[in-house]
């Protein structure tokens, strides 16, 4: 089960799907409040972990990338039967654990609230894909999605901003990999304490990827992801 990032939708795994080949039974739903998914009881990311729990039919690898992540660990905790692997790539257990971060949240939080969707389009294509065009228009047309959604863009954030799971990384008793792109410095501190917290941990740099490295390197992920649950 592939959860995807904040604004996405699960058709941003395309590429990874495809490059983990028809021997993988793949499935990448949209997030609640996302795409074509309804949203939520509750902009939170237990809330969104709920959801995702009522469509699993028995325990599966799970890989969340971003929020993603967060909603995948979210799972593993509140739902234990229905994850047989936790995999999180370029996510986090709370973006409020150092004054640096929590600085950026209040920005990030801030901007979210107060811009308008065309210009948030164009600032999170820039931030995520930098030059990669093709890339940076994915991006902008997804969060373009949410003209008129104020509400939904502004909760998605929140669910975000407000999610805080370090205090229970101990609970997750299954295998766990924190992958993150080489090219992303931001999430580096992060990826070394979520492996030190998850007990059965461990961690992938993957080179040439950032922040939306599921995108940016397919077959490097889709490797990554095939022999981890190989040997989970």
């Amino acid at each position: 089960v592939l959860l995807h990032g904040a604004f996405l939708t699960g058709a941003s795994f395309t590429d990874l799907i495809r490059a983990l080949g028809p021997g993988e039974t793949v499935t990448a739903p949209d997030l609640p409040g996302h795409g074509l998914a309804p949203d939520p009881p509750a902009w939170t990311v237990a809330a969104m972990a709920d959801v995702i729990a009522r469509a699993l039919q028995g325990p599966a690898h799970v890989c969340g990338h971003s929020l993603g992540g967060m909603v995948a660990l979210q799972l593993a905790v509140s739902h234990p039967q229905l994850v047989a692997s936790l995999t999180l790539m370029e996510s986090s257990a709370g973006t409020n654990d150092t004054c640096l971060n929590r600085m950026g949240t209040r920005v990030s939080t801030a901007l979210i609230r107060t811009l308008p969707t065309g210009t948030l389009a164009r600032l999170f294509g820039l931030d995520l894909a930098g030059g990669d065009r093709a890339l940076r228009r994915d991006v902008e047309r997804a969060v373009r999605a949410f003209t008129g959604r104020r509400a939904a863009r502004r909760g998605i954030w929140e669910a975000t901003a407000t999610f805080e799971a370090w205090s229970r990384l101990d609970e997750v008793r299954v295998p766990a990999l924190v992958l993150t792109g080489a090219l992303n410095p931001r999430t580096a501190a992060q990826a070394r304490r979520l492996q030190a917290g998850l007990p059965e941990a461990r961690s992938m740099v993957v080179p040439g990827g950032g922040h939306l490295v599921p995108q940016q390197q397919p077959v490097r992920v889709a490797q990554a992801l095939q022999a981890f649950w190989d040997g989970s």
